[in-house]
């Protein structure tokens, strides 16, 4: 089965340094960090490795800093005020910390209804 594998940084193997591989792999086997298997199973049998929701959260949270966590009181109020003013998406997502997706969705929870068009939205 062919697996790809990306790296977080280049890796070097066969005299090529590339940051993704793809292997034609019959099994995967997983070490721990004493260099014993914890997993030695077919490659057909795997649907996915990644991270976890725990590194995919840390990811998110180097990009929007509130990624996850819940709306306060006082953000919820600006976020009413600078909707109705059609405040630019740049100037909502550096001001709340959050994606684009998770600023419409409060919105939406807030029943702020569409916004109003603004150049660039």
């Amino acid at each position: 089965m062919a697996l790809r594998v990306q790296f977080t940084e280049a890796q070097t193997w066969g005299g090529i340094t590339d940051t993704q591989l793809t292997v034609d792999a019959a099994r995967v086997v997983l070490l721990d960090s004493n260099d014993q298997v914890v997993l030695d199973v077919p490659a057909d049998v795997l649907r996915q490795i990644d991270r976890g929701a725990v590194a995919r959260t840390s990811d998110l949270r180097g990009r929007h800093r509130n990624h996850g966590k819940a709306w306060s009181k006082e953000e919820r109020t600006a976020l009413r005020e600078m909707w109705a003013t059609a405040a630019p998406w740049d100037v909502l997502i550096q001001q709340f910390g959050r994606s684009r997706n998770s600023i419409t969705s409060e919105a939406r929870r807030l029943g702020l209804g569409e916004r109003a068009a603004t150049p660039g939205s």
